[in-house]
This record gives structure tokens, C-alpha cells and sequence, in this order.
């Protein structure tokens, strides 16, 4: 049996190879970013592959309701349950082979391939277009549909931790749905400008790290440094540009994908009622719920809930909402039981809820510009 993580980036954790078994051992503690991720390529003889994996708590919550992932190509991969194998949060998944090669991960793989095909297939969306953000020394493509002079623009941003990648492959499905839909196509352009990021962190997809790679080579939760006095660059970038919405008192819908893979077992769409100082007054809460309700309703398996407090200080609900008082929200999309179809309804609903919103009066206060 020949493993190797030469394609598209891959990462490979330690293990035990015996027979047609490869066995996993993550109840120790993970090394700086490392998130215990893993995308490697198996060739073999043997007519089914065994993976097990030794998991701590926190791990089996994540992974043991949505099983291993495999595939021979990207974006045909299936999942394989996971079953008990014995020892406490041990489990074991079996993947047909039939020989040759296979890819194996843990979650689904999402790379600069499956991004590649992406942008060339939905190259020629009416009132569409792809835009290369660039900011020192690195960048990523910005799907821009609808005018940017329109009174207000959106922005649905994933892949800020680059291996939650079932939310990339919801962003991914939004904009293939926009480039394939023109009855959707044409509600969501009555909204204004939408500019969707699939994958805002592409240097960091498919390798090591479970969220992001500096520049320095250096491992970093992306998703939490909305508020750093130094941002790297990719967050710089977008975040300037919804800063600059808010100025212009422009912005709409801020919305980042994010993923917790199967540790609840639906998708949770969220926003927050304080961020330091800040508070929302009673019309602005009632608003968030109009929103956050009328999107579920089009989201399937999912739920909405509005925390008093951020789970996660930095994010940006809690940073939009306590530098410039911007109401934002985001979505945790689940892998539990589910598969590619799931996220391309996911992705469907979401522009489905959005294009019957109309109000965006709360999103700033109104009583003066944001601080």
C-alpha cells in the first residue's frame, strides 16, 4: 500500500499501517494550527481500505455522526460511516477500493483545483464577474454580481479557516447556482451588489493547517483576527472593503460560512445581541430574528439562535458590531449525515431567504453614522 500527499497540497498525520489497515491515534495533544486534519492519496491492491481512528471527546463529537471521506477525484467524494470499533472513541470506517487509488480525508477536501474549476465554469455568468482582491504579495478571487454602485452591497465570505471546507462547498454552490439560475439570478440582483469570497484563505487550503498559513509561514485562526492590529493580508483586504460599505452607509448582508462539521446536527445561522459596550435596542434584535428566521426557513436542517455574547471573541460579529456598530451574521454548516447535495441546498437557500429580504434599515444604527 503507497501513501502519499503530493496532490493539491495534502496533509498526512502519524500513523500505524498493517494489512489494509491505517489507524489514527488523536488523543494527544495537536501540535500549534494542526486541527487534526488529514487528505492523503492511497494506492493499493487490497479491494477495501480500513481507517480507524482513536479520537478524544471533542473529536468523536466532530467526527464520529459524519464518517471519513473518500473519492478518486475532487468533488466526487462520498463519506463512509464511521463504526465503533471496541475501545472507547474508537471508530472505523471501511472504503471500497477495488483497487487503484483513492483519496482519503476526514473532511471534504476543498484545494486551488476544485477552485480553478469553479471560477472557469461560471466565467461567463451574466452580470457577473471575478475579481483578483491583492494585498502585499498574495491574493483571492471575489465573485461580484450586480452593479458595485448599487445603494448597497453584500458580502458572503467563507474560507477564512481553510479546512471548514463544508461551508466552501456552500459558497461554491451559491455561486454556481447564480451563474445557472436566472430566475434566482435575476431576484438576488433587485438586492444590489453581492460579492461572494469561496475560498478567502487559498494558500492555506488542503495543507497542514486547519485554518490559515501566513505569509511567514506561521499558523493563525483566521477567523478570530478580524480585530488584530495586524491582520494578514486576505482579511485585511475584505475586511477594508466592508469597512468601507459601512462609511459609505452602503452595507447590506454580512454573512460568513463557517462549518463546525458534525458536532450539532443541523446548521446554525447566528448573530449576537452585544459586543463590548455595544447593545442591540429591541427593534434592531427583532430585525436580526426577521432575518435570521426568514433564512432558515429556506435552509434545510438548520436552525437560528441569537446569542446574548459571541462564542468566539474577534470574529466578525463581534468585531463589525463593536468598532462600527454593524449588525452581521454567519452560518455554521453541518456535515452530520449529509453530503454534497446537502450543501448545494444549503447554498440554494440561503440566496432563496436573502432575495426575499427587503429591509436593511438596521444593519446601522440609525440615529448617526457608525463610530
Amino acid at each position: 500500500m503507497n501513501i502519499r500527499t503530493a496532490f493539491d497540497g495534502g496533509c498526512m498525520q502519524p500513523c500505524d499501517i498493517e494489512g489494509n489497515l491505517i489507524r489514527f491515534d488523536f488523543t494527544g495533544p495537536r501540535k500549534v494550527g494542526e486541527g487534526h486534519v488529514f487528505f492523503f492519496e492511497v494506492e493499493t491492491e487490497h479491494p477495501a481500505l480500513r481507517v480507524r481512528l482513536r479520537l478524544d471527546r471533542k473529536g468523536a463529537r466532530h467526527l464520529s455522526a459524519q464518517g471519513v471521506v473518500a473519492g478518486r477525484d475532487f468533488g466526487a467524494y462520498s463519506t463512509y460511516p464511521l463504526e465503533p470499533s471496541g475501545a472507547e472513541f474508537e471508530y472505523e470506517a471501511v472504503i471500497p477500493v477495488s483497487g487503484g487509488v483513492v483519496r482519503v480525508a476526514n473532511r471534504y477536501p476543498y484545494g486551488r483545483d476544485a477552485l480553478d474549476a469553479l471560477l472557469c465554469e461560471t466565467s461567463a455568468c451574466p452580470h457577473g464577474r471575478w475579481r483578483q482582491v491583492r494585498r502585499d504579495g498574495r491574493a483571492f478571487p471575489m465573485f461580484e454580481l450586480g452593479d458595485p454602485d448599487s445603494p448597497l452591497i453584500h458580502y458572503f465570505v467563507a474560507g477564512e479557516d481553510a479546512w471548514e471546507t463544508s461551508s466552501i462547498w456552500t459558497a461554491d454552490a451559491m455561486i454556481r447556482a447564480l451563474h445557472a439560475d436566472a430566475a434566482l439570478r435575476e431576484k438576488v440582483l433587485c438586492k444590489g451588489c453581492c460579492r461572494l469570497v469561496p475560498l478567502l484563505s487559498p494558500y492555506s487550503a488542503t495543507r497542514e493547517s486547519h485554518s490559515y498559513i501566513t505569509p511567514q509561514n506561521e499558523h493563525l485562526y483566521l477567523g478570530a483576527a478580524w480585530g488584530d492590529a495586524k491582520r494578514p493580508p486576505e482579511l485585511a483586504a475584505m475586511s477594508e472593503m466592508i469597512e468601507s460599505s459601512i462609511r459609505e452607509r452602503r452595507l447590506g448582508l454580512v454573512f460568513p460560512l463557517h462549518a463546525y462539521e458534525a458536532a450539532k446536527p443541523y446548521s446554525e445561522l447566528e448573530a449576537i445581541e452585544t459586543s463590548g459596550a455595544r447593545r442591540l435596542s429591541p427593534e434592531r434584535k427583532a430585525w436580526a430574528w426577521r432575518v435570521l428566521e426568514t433564512l432558515a426557513a429556506e435552509v434545510p436542517n438548520s436552525k437560528a439562535v441569537l446569542p446574548e455574547k459571541v462564542w468566539y471573541p474577534g470574529n466578525a460579529r463581534h468585531y463589525l458590531l463593536d468598532r462600527f456598530n454593524a449588525l452581521t451574521f454567519r452560518i455554521e454548516v453541518t456535515t452530520a449525515g449529509v453530503g454534497f447535495d446537502y450543501f448545494r441546498a444549503c447554498g440554494r437557500g440561503l440566496l432563496s431567504g436573502f432575495a426575499q429580504l427587503e429591509d436593511w434599515s438596521q444593519v446601522l444604527p440609525l440615529d448617526g453614522p457608525a463610530s
